[in-house]
């Protein structure tokens, strides 16, 4: 998810926790809830170079682990001569879940982060949330806000103020947020059960997923591939609207041959599909040779709500490869 829910997620976990405003244990809850994001910072390598490394390392468990441990080192370390110096421990403590509550939310979202990394390089993601969610953001602002305004009214009215913030909003705020991602799996489960059941023009479904649109729990965005097509359906959940199949959109798979294995056993393919949900190639003629394309139809890394990348490949007129690139396409304004 976005950096800022994030930062939402750990100031209340540190207000959860009584942590003051200005004091290291809430420094500590901050760095470590944004730390994960921290690959943003450099690319995938050749030939995914333009490409962000968002979701790698140090969204792994071992990555996170170590960030943890550093930034509760660090923060005791900083601390440790002051004259109320923190414990170690609570500050390993506050990193490690602050963390922890990081990859969980980009676990929820539909981008997936790898969390088994260094194991396994793919990429998880529970999809039952987009990468900015409105209702979760509000419960979290809110909870967040409202102590400081009866804080300051208590204040005001010459009111006693407690010295350590109080904990009731704070968890309030999580057990708010816990149960509607809890509702939202429900939901999503129930979207992925209707593609699974359900034919599209006399096609059975092999493979499927329901992905998050906006912040409505109630429509599921669904890509279908069966044999011949990749199709793309709207998915509602809630009651008073039917699921549809038969207005799926298609985008039919090409037909099986040598030009099509050899555009798919290019480097930049082969990569782009080991990223890709529902990756849909085409083919076209062109001057030289040929052209094939390669388009995410699923949410990951190589499509999100700003657009999307695919890749180009040329071919000579003897199927050998001439040249290939990642093009991102931004998406259209409606």
């Amino acid at each position: 998810m976005e950096p800022v829910t994030h930062l939402l997620v750990s100031y209340t976990l540190a207000r959860a926790a009584r942590a003051r405003l200005a004091s290291p244990e809430m420094a500590t809850f901050l760095l470590a809830g944004i730390a994960p994001d921290l690959d943003w910072l450099w690319h995938l390598p050749e030939p995914l170079s333009p490409l962000r490394a968002y979701g790698t390392v140090t969204h792994s468990l071992a990555g996170a682990a170590v960030l943890a441990a550093a930034i509760g080192g660090g923060v005791w370390a900083a601390f440790r001569k002051r004259p109320s110096a923190p414990a170690l421990l609570p500050l390993l403590a506050a990193a490690f879940v602050s963390c922890g509550a990081h990859l969980v939310l980009d676990l929820c979202s539909t981008t997936g982060i790898e969390i088994d990394w260094p194991a396994r390089a793919a990429r998880v993601s529970w999809n039952i949330a987009a990468g900015f969610d409105a209702f979760l953001f509000t419960i979290l602002a809110v909870c967040a806000l409202l102590p400081v305004l009866f804080g300051l009214v208590t204040e005001e009215i010459g009111g006693p103020k407690d010295a350590r913030p109080p904990r009731a909003w704070p968890v309030t705020a999580l057990v708010l947020a816990l149960v509607y991602l809890g509702a939202r799996t429900t939901l999503h489960e129930r979207a992925e059960m209707l593609l699974g059941d359900a034919e599209y023009h006399g096609k059975t479904a092999l493979h499927w997923a329901a992905f998050a649109t906006g912040s409505s729990p109630f429509v599921w965005r669904g890509v279908v591939e069966t044999e011949t097509f990749l199709a793309e359906v709207a998915v509602p959940v809630g009651a008073g609207r039917a699921f549809a199949p038969e207005t799926a959109a298609l985008a039919y798979k090409p037909e099986p041959s040598a030009l099509l294995d050899a555009a798919a056993a290019s480097p930049l393919a082969r990569a782009y599909t080991a990223l890709a949900r529902f990756p849909l190639l085409t083919l076209e003629t062109t001057a030289e040779g040929s052209r094939a394309e390669l388009r995410e139809l699923g949410d990951s890394v190589l499509r999100g709500r700003g657009g999307g990348w695919r890749a180009v490949i040329d071919l000579d007129a003897q199927s050998k490869l001439t040249h290939e690139e990642l093009r991102y396409d931004a998406a259209r304004s409606r």
